[in-house]
């Protein structure tokens, strides 16, 4: 290797004399002078050598050349120690160059990553190399797990990824994969005819778990939190062909520890690929203007795939030359393990073992043998390279520069500072942490469901039992056929699982009775009904005639019961003659009751479940009004039970607030398809998470904290906060100036970074959404709408009521819940006539009045009448209304007398007639409290009346017993013109 000596000893054919031949430097020869090769024969080089013979020693000698000359280069090293080495010797007037690359700066103090994005491609033509490569280096990654049918399944989700956006992300792989609507979004853009095929038929008679096998790999890839922020983003923050053209430093750093060695091999195999697509991209300028980029490797056997043979071939012509280190040539896989040698022109070899000198010994010989190199001593190489068109050996030592006297913290900052981009590492952290407890959920739909039914049960007595809270096996089946569409077996499943979780109980029961036998069968009925005694469902009722033309179910059983006693006769049954009545006979049926236990309820259904939350009464109160709409609709509930509350640090002399990992509620909707709720899937794709906070204004960190976590976790948010419409605009801004895009519907408006701000008054549970047009009002337009929805009680407490918009048109149910103690009175504005309800210094225009209100208010307004009691007898002697599957106990033989049908039909009312006198002191009891919202609760089967009232400066709230609800009270209430709240009926 003389020709390359730095002193310049005179080459056999000396190069013109206006050329300038750059060495690069190798090591010191045996007369201690610097040694190498020509710029232009500078190309691949493979380096091999036991750990800790120089390999790395060396790359550093040969990187601080590019450094000097200001040559473009790039290292990629899986243990950190050479890429922290080549930072210190990069001078302060050469830092503007510098690329470093590193996941974990995204969690230390710099907070900044360089984000990479492996679906990137800059013609359509790259596409295929783009998906052919992550294809590799996945097939790397999972080795022997990679089978076809995976492989055709992943490769096609890249290609739909690539055809169907135009920025796709890596992480969207996995979506393409979880989420059949955003797939059916692809496909309607996918122009490639194959991979349609494959979606649209292929793979839809692929076994269920097919997609499933590569649901699991992508998934621990997409939500490794540690590499995350480094691939989440739409566009690189390095361009690595102007890294190549503009001879930038690009050092990569992949560190063990914090990443495991299947991260660390699958990143750096991925970064490989940028490099060639780059390297390949250099095509469109001419040779002679390709600056050479040079490409360290520090072992490079765990990068290598099966396209690095032909980035061997292929980048040489580009002037991409890269430099593979590894310890032995046996390291590298099998199917380029021959081709390495013969396609790097530089094979330097340290110490090594006998297979590796063996089958390197033709490159150095005659000058060593294969024996010279296994006993080369440490730091001596040799070095074998091809030197004008032949190759030429010799034996060198390293050149050791150590390390540098350059702050390296100071090189990274300033790159960063250049090439990054600001994490907020919280997102990641909480999203890693959270994701799988978000996935979880302790029901699966159909026992959701059951249990809901179950609850109402208990919540509202209307069961049976002692404490009427058991439902028919039958009523629960009806329910949920009837309103979910769900199949027998799948709630029979259900009721068995939620038994052994402990949720549920049940109890068998015969039912055994004497009667007269009814010959004929009944006719078949599609929607079931209660029985008029038993309000048991029955789908083969008998009909009796009652008085007025009704008619009413009956069941076999209350049927022939009766007709045994004489309470019924065979000519009240419609079809039936005495013909049809045979003898008396013993009959039996059992039946199945199921009953809520206590940790259900503690877990999903109190006022808020039970747990150690923070907040108190005020944060239990918000959750339950403000996540009603959600129960309505049937959202399962997942609330945080507190095990952890939100606390409060000192950093730097500034609080900063930690956030819970979840947020207090997560609600999921169910997932249907063509109207039928699945049994045992979520709609996972829709799940909203609700934060409510008590004091918003005063803890605007922790509010910020709160949005934050739940956009990190890719969930809306909805906010629910106690006070006035000034109260949630101004948290709506907090939000908004925190990156928050205020909507008013979160459900329609679903989309991760989407806040729902909801006010809401804990004494009357009124609720009202802040809109975006009211952040932008002015204050003139707040102040008129802020009197509009502000009244005064008891001249303390300020109401907050979301009355309908002056433009729609009120209906008389909500006049008469909502406004029942309001003077209401019509006025014509301009032609039309408008609604209008006033009480004190407020006055509220409730929009255009129909006929239908301008009767009610008529009627209103016109002085009661009296009616006379057979009036009176003929309301009560209506038909009751039917009651749901449980509402009743069947009646025993032994247990209180039941009531006959004809008496049920024609038994006289007990209720206080007009012009008896009532009891006025009970009157002006309810009287005293006509200003508290009243409500009613059943009791052992009684009704009780009661008026609660909250307390804010104790927080507590205030429950008054005002006796029976009995006919008294209800007329007492009527006269009143008070509004009740009362149990929902069956």
């Amino acid at each position: 290797m003389e020709a390359g000596s730095e002193k310049g000893a005179r080459p056999e054919v000396p190069p013109p004399p206006e050329v300038k031949r750059v060495v690069h430097t190798l090591g010191l020869d045996s007369h201690g002078k610097l040694r190498g090769v020509y710029k232009d024969e500078r190309i691949h080089a493979a380096i091999f050598g036991y750990p800790g013979t120089g390999k790395t020693t060396l790359m550093l000698f040969m990187i601080c050349q590019h450094i000097r000359r200001d040559e473009g280069f790039m290292v990629l090293d899986p243990h950190g120690d050479l890429a922290k080495k080549v930072l210190s010797h990069i001078p302060p007037d050469k830092w503007h160059k510098v690329v470093y690359i590193d996941p974990l700066t995204a969690f230390d103090k710099f907070r900044s990553v360089v984000q990479l994005n492996f679906m990137e491609y800059r013609t359509g033509l790259d596409k295929g190399l783009v998906a052919r490569t992550i294809m590799d280096a996945l097939a790397k990654y999972y080795g022997k797990f990679w089978g076809p049918r995976l492989d055709m399944i992943m490769l096609n989700s890249l290609y739909l990824l690539l055809e169907g956006k135009d920025r796709p992300r890596f992480s969207e792989i996995y979506d393409v994969l979880s989420n059949e609507a955003f797939r059916e979004e692809l496909l309607g853009r996918c122009r490639d005819d194959r991979v349609r095929t494959f979606w649209e038929g292929e793979f839809k008679k692929m076994p269920k778990d097919a997609s499933s096998a590569v649901m699991t790999k992508i998934y621990r890839i997409v939500q490794e939190k540690i590499i995350v922020p480094m691939f989440d983003c739409e566009v690189s923050s390095i361009d690595f062909r102007k890294a190549m053209d503009e001879g930038f430093f690009v050092i990569v750093n992949l560190e063990e520890g914090r990443i495991t060695s299947d991260l660390t091999n699958f990143l750096g195999s991925l970064i490989l690929a940028k490099v060639y697509l780059a390297g390949m991209s250099r095509e469109d300028i001419p040779e002679d203007e390709r600056e050479p980029f040079y490409v360290y490797v520090d072992e490079a056997y765990r990068f290598t795939t099966s396209s690095t043979k032909d980035i061997l071939q292929s980048l040489r012509k580009y002037k991409v030359y890269m430099t593979l280190a590894a310890q032995y040539l046996g390291q590298y896989r099998e199917d380029i393990r021959d081709s390495i040698p013969s396609l790097c022109d530089i094979l330097i070899c340290f110490s090594v073992g006998k297979d590796t000198a063996k089958r390197l010994e033709e490159f150095y010989q005659p000058v060593l043998d294969y024996r010279q190199i296994m006993d080369l001593p440490r730091y001596y190489f040799a070095a074998s390279a091809i030197i004008g068109g032949r190759r030429e050996a010799q034996v060198f030592k390293v050149v050791d520069y150590g390390k540098g006297k350059v702050n390296i913290e100071e090189v990274v900052k300033a790159s960063l500072s250049r090439f990054g981009r600001p994490v907020d590492v919280e997102e990641y952290l909480t999203k890693g942490e959270a994701v799988d407890e978000i996935a979880y959920t302790p029901v699966q739909p159909a026992e959701h469901l059951i249990l809901r039914i179950l609850w109402e049960a208990h919540h509202e007595k209307k069961g049976v039992g002692a404490n009427r809270d058991q439902v028919l096996v039958d009523a629960i089946m009806d329910t949920l056929k009837t309103e979910d569409n769900l199949e027998e077996t799948d709630v029979t499943r259900a009721l068995h699982l939620l038994i052994r979780k402990g949720y549920i109980g049940e109890r068998d029961q015969t039912v055994r009775w004497e009667g007269r036998k009814i010959l004929a069968r009944p006719n078949f009925v599609m929607t079931p009904v209660n029985c008029m005694e038993c309000g048991l469902l029955t789908q083969y009722p008998f009909w009796v005639k009652c008085e007025g033309g009704v008619r009413r179910p009956i069941c076999q059983m209350c049927a022939e019961k009766a007709l045994k006693k004489g309470d019924l006769t065979a000519d009240r049954i419609e079809g039936l003659t005495p013909k049809d009545i045979g003898e008396v006979y013993h009959r039996s049926r059992s039946f199945k009751w199921y009953f809520i236990r206590p940790p259900a309820i503690n877990e999903f259904f109190l006022p808020s479940p039970a747990g150690p939350r923070g907040g108190g009464t005020m944060h239990t109160e918000l959750i339950k009004v403000g996540c009603r709409d959600l129960y309505d609709e049937k959202y399962f509930m997942k609330y945080d039970l507190g095990e952890e509350a939100p606390k409060r640090r000192r950093v730097g002399g500034e609080t900063v607030y930690v956030t819970k990992r979840l947020p207090d509620v997560l609600a999921y909707p169910l997932y249907k398809v063509d109207g039928k709720t699945h049994p045992r899937r979520y709609d996972m794709s829709r799940i909203i998470a609700v934060e409510a906070e008590t004091n918003p204004l005063k803890h605007q960190k922790h509010t910020v904290a709160n949005f934050k976590k739940c956009k990190a976790m890719g969930l809306p948010v909805r906010f629910v906060v106690p006070g006035d419409i000034i109260v949630g605009i101004k948290t709506a801004k907090i939000l908004r100036k925190a990156g928050a895009n205020i909507v008013e519907d979160i459900k329609s408006e679903y989309k991760a970074g989407n806040a729902e701000v909801v006010c809401v008054d804990p004494e009357t549970e009124m609720r009202f959404t802040i809109k975006p047009e009211h952040l932008q009002m002015s204050n003139e337009e707040l102040e008129a709408l802020t009197q509009r929805l502000k009244m005064k009680r008891e001249g303390k407490t300020i109401l907050t009521l979301k009355p309908p918009e002056p433009t729609s048109r009120v209906n008389v149910k909500v006049l008469a819940e909502k406004f029942k103690e309001w003077n209401l009175t019509i006025e014509e504005e301009g032609g039309t006539r408008y609604l209008y309800a006033e009480r004190g210094n407020v006055k509220l225009n409730l929009g255009p009045a129909t006929t239908a209100v301008e009767e009610y208010v008529k009627q209103l307004q016109k002085p009661k009448e009296e009616k006379p009691a057979t009036a009176e007898r003929e309301v009560v002697e209506k038909p009751q209304e039917k009651m749901e599957a449980a509402t009743k106990q069947p009646e025993r033989e032994k247990a209180e007398p039941q009531q006959k049908p004809s008496e049920l039909l024609t038994k006289p009312s007990c209720k206080p007639q007009k012009g008896e006198v009532v009891n006025k002191e009970r009157e002006e009891k309810i009287l005293a409290y006509k200003d508290w919202p009243l409500f009613v609760e059943r009791r052992k089967g009684k009704l009780y009346l009661y008026a609660r009232k909250y307390d804010k400066s104790t927080k507590k709230r205030r429950v008054k017993y005002l006796g029976l609800y009995d006919e008294e009270a209800k007329e007492i209430i009527k006269r009143l013109r008070l509004r009740v709240r009362e149990p929902r009926s069956g």
